[in-house]
């Protein structure tokens, strides 16, 4: 829930390729930031999935025009990281016009789950559960998922 001023100010000063709007951004305030955004920058917006698929389906279609892409990840008041997994069965029932990425609590135990959605997701999110500790990554883990999913 930054301000647009301070979004572009970042993402100038970090030379950044794409930003993630993790917040509550309503159309309009995503329209004014691709206007004065530079161009060059993508956007990937966030939606947090809980239970209400009806509030979901309004905002996929009224914020899809501004965005470059999509990441469905679990509801939480943490705004995202917290390792669990929503119902991936729900992206199922959506119109999702976008690449996605799919992020909260992918494991190797939930793998099969994803080869069940309609649409396949453009790429995954798996932290925290490839992490030896926060910040380190399991390389051979990660590389074992891979082989799984192919």
């Amino acid at each position: 829930n930054e301000s647009i001023e301070q979004i572009i100010e970042i993402s100038e000063k970090a030379k950044l390729n794409f930003i993630q709007l993790h917040g509550d951004e309503t159309y309009d305030f995503i329209t004014e930031l691709r206007n004065k955004l530079n161009a060059k920058i993508g956007i990937i917006k966030v939606f947090r999935v809980g239970n209400h698929i009806q509030d979901l389906k309004f905002k996929i279609q009224n914020l899809k025009s501004n965005v470059d892409y999509f990441l469905f990840d679990t509801d939480s008041k943490a705004f995202g990281g917290t390792g669990k997994t929503f119902d991936w069965q729900i992206l199922n029932d959506l119109e999702i016009n976008k690449p996605y990425f799919l992020s909260g609590g992918i494991s190797e135990e939930n793998i099969e789950n994803i080869k069940l959605l309609k649409q396949k997701p453009f790429a995954l999110d798996i932290n925290s559960k490839f992490e030896i500790e926060p910040g380190n990554k399991n390389i051979d883990k990660i590389k074992e998922f891979k082989n799984l999913l192919d």
